[in-house]
């Protein structure tokens, strides 16, 4: 569903480029999960909930074929999403609800 709306968001030129902050739980699905996000965009920060069962960056990291950044703080992950979005650009934080609350409460 979320792939859906992206590409459907970007087919519609709103947006020229996704910046990807993306952090989730440890699952058994994750492979795929992955290999679904990185059709999303090629700029993507890895980010990381302080919930416990929270996938670590670095093992996240592992499981990506492209290159990603790591900042496990969110509030920093934002901070460097900011900085290099450009005017039309799409800051998307996606994964686990609790990523999501970290960013509510940011």
């Amino acid at each position: 569903m979320l792939v859906k709306e992206v590409k459907r968001i970007m087919w519609d030129k709103r947006f020229k480029k996704t910046i990807l902050i993306f952090g989730c739980n440890q699952k058994n699905e994750l492979a795929k999960i992955v290999e679904i996000v990185e059709t999303i965009s090629n700029d993507i920060i890895l980010s990381q909930s302080p919930f416990p069962k929270a996938m670590p960056i670095d093992k996240l990291e592992k499981l990506f074929s492209k290159k990603v950044e790591k900042i496990k703080n969110v509030n920093d992950a934002i901070s460097a999403a900011k900085k290099r979005a450009r005017n039309k650009d799409l800051i998307l934080v996606a994964g686990s609800c609790y990523l999501i609350g970290d960013v509510k409460r940011a």
